[in-house]
This record gives structure tokens, sequence and C-alpha cells, in this order.
């Protein structure tokens, strides 16, 4: 049932210490069926796919404030009154639907939502296109809500408006993931990052959890970005890990290169968002390379002399005009990682090695070039 999802995010909101927060969801999860972990691992995180998915709600605001006055029955003067009494959608309609109830106006006697009818609800609002679609979004969305109770109302919305804020981030869904099923964190950690689905890597670590090692990245699915560790000084940096590449710093957006066997190329974000097609100058170029393969970059605001950071983002969520943007916000890609060549993963290879083919890969364009970096152990040099 929905209800035991939603007391599991309850009980999550309700406590601060991570151990605790790890052991409810684990419980959890070890006790649900091998075909709802995904879906429960993505509304955990407050989602409805994967990473990777170009799907989306699609409900704007105006719609969903349209849908909470019609199931609630009342006017907009309280709703407003309500959002502006608690500053976040989902407790405003927690509320509501509670007065509703005490008084009578909505029932609890209606069959109890369960969760996989909520997530084919909500996924069928994300499939709905054409004309007509502003209604149907509507019509599911009103009768979803119309058969919630007021916290299973509240989490629905959080998970619509992308408001989930409950202190349970990814890291400790992992971390939940191997207490649950008995599998060791880094591979957990490992599964995630070349696989971009949270909910796969559950699934598997249930049925199969051998099978998570055996993993690897491809083209097409985005890779989790592995990020530097922070140091105070290099002097700390130096004392732990002797010999170090140094590498310069990009005001740019990390993205994920990619490109198959078959020539298709995508272009990914940090969050797995596909960029591909804003990008077209970089997609030209790198379709030159006679490679398949997952490359590691930044790409960066450029004419003579960097851009503002801003310009970059308008450019990567432009959907339409986009020859336009291209002569407005002319970008340059730098390129630092080489994690995929050719059929074959090379994350567990040294980067010193991953960095040595890249150069003899890339070769330094208008629009493309490897990243300038120096290797040593000399302080004054770094």
């Amino acid at each position: 049932m929905l209800r035991e999802l939603v007391e599991v995010y309850e009980k999550v909101s309700s406590f601060s210490e991570k151990l605790r927060k790890i052991d409810i969801v684990a419980r959890f999860l070890r006790n649900t069926s091998e075909k709802l972990l995904p879906v429960v691992c993505y509304m955990l995180r407050g989602r409805i796919f994967p990473d990777y998915s170009p799907k989306e709600l699609d409900v704007g605001w105006a719609t969903l404030w349209n849908c909470i006055l019609k199931v609630a029955n009342i006017g907009e003067d309280k709703l407003i009154k309500a959002y502006n009494m608690f500053g976040d959608l989902g407790l405003a309609v927690e509320h509501i639907f509670k007065v509703k109830h005490k008084i009578g106006m909505l029932s609890l006697d209606m069959k109890p939502l369960t969760v996989e009818e909520t997530y084919n609800a909500l996924q069928e609002v994300a499939e709905v296109k054409g004309e007509s679609s502003l209604k149907r979004k509507q019509k599911i969305l009103v009768g979803l809500l119309g058969r919630a109770s007021p916290e299973e109302a509240k989490f629905i919305i959080k998970i619509i408006t992308g408001e989930m804020r409950y202190g349970f981030k990814e890291g400790l869904l992992e971390e939940s993931i191997s207490k649950a099923f008995s599998v060791n964190l880094d591979v957990v950690k490992k599964a995630y990052m070349v696989t971009s689905d949270i909910g796969y890597v559950a699934q598997l670590a249930k049925v199969n959890p051998t099978m998570l090692e055996k993993l690897n990245i491809k083209p097409g699915i985005p890779v989790r970005h592995m990020l530097a560790e922070a140091a105070e000084k290099l002097e700390e940096g130096f004392e732990r890990y002797g010999k170090a590449f140094f590498e310069f710093k990009y005001d740019g957006a990390r993205l994920g290169i990619h490109k198959d066997e078959n020539g298709l190329i995508k272009i990914f974000t940090r969050r797995s968002e596909d960029v591909t097609l804003s990008l077209p100058e970089i997609v030209e170029e790198v379709k030159k390379i006679p490679h398949s393969f997952i490359l590691d970059g930044e790409v960066v605001p450029f004419e003579r002399k960097p851009k503002a950071y801003q310009h970059l983002i308008r450019r990567l969520r432009r959907k339409y005009d986009v020859k336009e943007y291209v002569k407005l916000i002319p970008v340059k890609l730098y390129i630092f990682d080489l994690l995929y060549l050719d059929g074959n993963s090379l994350i567990d290879l040294p980067l010193l090695e991953r960095r040595r083919i890249l150069e003899e890969i890339i070769k330094p364009s208008r629009y493309i070039e490897v990243s300038r970096c120096i290797l040593t152990s000399n302080i004054e040099e770094a």
C-alpha cells in the first residue's frame, strides 16, 4: 500500500540520525517485492523515472493548483492562505485535507491507494501528449488525489513539484540498499555510478547480488560523475596522495559525451539530463573521432574570453532556435577523462593511462580539446 511507503517517508523525516534513517529504509526495502523495488527507490528520491530517463511529469503550477481546488472543493483564497502559512504546497495540501476529513467533506472509505497504482497514474501523466493533454492530466491527478489520505496527498504533491526535502539523500539510499541485502557498499555505489538507475541496482541486489559486480558502463547510459575530494591546502593533498594531477578549473558545466558503436551521440549533464540537441557543434566535432567512447569533460562559454556561467545555462536549456544560440553563445569542450573506448570500460585503469589514451584519440580543434593538467609532487610547480 502507498500508506506504508508514506509512513517510511514520515519516519525518516522525523529523525536526524543518519543510522536510524538507513535502518528504517533498509527494513522497508527488504520487505518490498522485486517488482516494486525500483518504483519505491525512485519515489523515495522524489522521482518516478531513472536519472537518465528523458520523461517528465510536466505538470505546471496552475494545473496542480486547479486539481487541488477541485478535489478539496475550496476557494482559491483558502489554498493561498494555507500555502502562505506553510510555504510548501505539500504541507498546505496535507493541512487542507486533514480539515476536510475532520468535517467529513473528504471520504476515507475508498479503496486505499497502492504504490503501483500511484506510479502508473503518474507515469500516465508523463506520457499524455497532444491538444487535450492538459485536461487528461488534470483528470488523472484529480482521481489520484481524490483517493489519497492527507499524508499521501502531501507525498504525491512533493513528487510532482520535486520538493521532497526530507533529509534522505541518494548516499543514504545506497547505504540502505547495502544494509537491506547485505551487499558491500562500494559495490552498490559503483553499480549506481555505471547504470544511473538506483531502482535497478536495488532490484539486482535483492535477486542476484553477484551480478552487481559485473555491471559496467556503456554508451547511451549516463555515468554518474566522480567528484574530487576537497583538501584545505595543497600540503594536505600532497600528504594524502603524494604525486598528483592538477587540472585547471573551468567555469562551465560538467558533461558526459557518449558515442556508441553505431555512431549515435548523446550528451548528458551531471544530473543525467540529455542536452545533445542544444550542442550541435560539439556533436559534429565528436562525430569525427573514429571510435565509440564515453568522454568526461566540461563545456565552457567561450569567445576569446570566457563568458558568464549564466549564458551557458541559457544555452543548455534551449530546445528551440538552437542555431541562433550557437552564434550568440559559442562554447568549447575541454575533455579531461576517457571512461570507455571501443567496447571496453577503462574506469579501472589508472588515470595516467586513461589520459595517455585520451590524448592519442583527441585532436584539438576550435570546439574541443583535452584539458590542461600537470602531474607533480612539487608544491612550487603546483
